[in-house]
C-alpha cells in the first residue's frame, strides 16, 4: 500500500503497475481539480477573494493512452444523468472496454436524497461494445459480481 497525496503521484503509481496488468479497473477519478498545496495554515491576511483551481491529470485517459491490445480497461463514471447521450459521449471520449455508470446525487442543492454516495445500492448502467443496457439497481456487492461474471 502506498500513501499517495496528489493526483500526479497516483498517476505515476498506476502507470508503474499498469505495465504488468491484464485488467485495470479505474473505480473513480481521484479529483478533477487540484489546488496549490500548502504545508502550513494559510492566514486570513494571506487570503484573496478566490482560490486558484487547476485541472488535474486524468488518470484514466492517461492509461488509455498507453493501453496495449491485450489489456482491458474498466472505467467508472459518477453521473447525475444516465441517459444514452451522456454515456455514449463519455464512451467516445474515453473508449474503455467496459463503462460502469453510476447515478449520483449528493443530496444537497435541490436533491432530497443521496444516491451513489453513502448508500449500499445505486442505479447503474454497465456498457460494453457500445450496447446501452437498461438502468439496473444493485447493491455495490451485486454490481461487482455482475461486472466480473458478465463483463470480464
Amino acid at each position: 500500500s502506498s500513501d499517495l497525496g496528489t493526483v500526479t503521484e497516483m498517476a505515476d503509481a498506476v502507470h508503474k503497475s499498469f505495465k504488468k496488468a491484464d485488467i485495470y479497473i479505474s473505480s473513480a477519478a481521484i479529483s478533477d481539480i487540484e489546488f496549490n498545496a500548502q504545508n502550513k495554515k494559510i492566514k486570513k491576511k494571506e487570503l484573496s477573494d478566490s482560490i486558484k483551481v487547476y485541472k488535474s491529470t486524468d488518470v484514466l485517459q492517461s492509461v488509455l493512452d498507453i493501453k496495449q491490445d491485450h489489456q482491458k480497461v474498466v472505467g467508472f463514471a459518477a453521473e447525475s444523468d444516465l441517459s444514452s447521450d451522456v454515456l455514449m459521449e463519455k464512451m467516445n471520449r474515453k473508449p474503455v472496454d467496459v463503462l460502469v455508470a453510476t447515478k449520483v446525487s449528493s443530496g444537497q442543492i435541490g436533491a432530497k436524497q443521496t444516491s451513489g454516495f453513502r448508500n449500499d445500492s445505486a442505479d447503474y448502467r454497465i456498457i460494453k461494445n457500445n450496447k446501452m443496457p437498461d438502468i439496473i439497481t444493485l447493491t455495490k456487492s451485486q454490481m461487482a459480481q455482475t461486472l466480473f461474471n458478465d463483463y470480464l
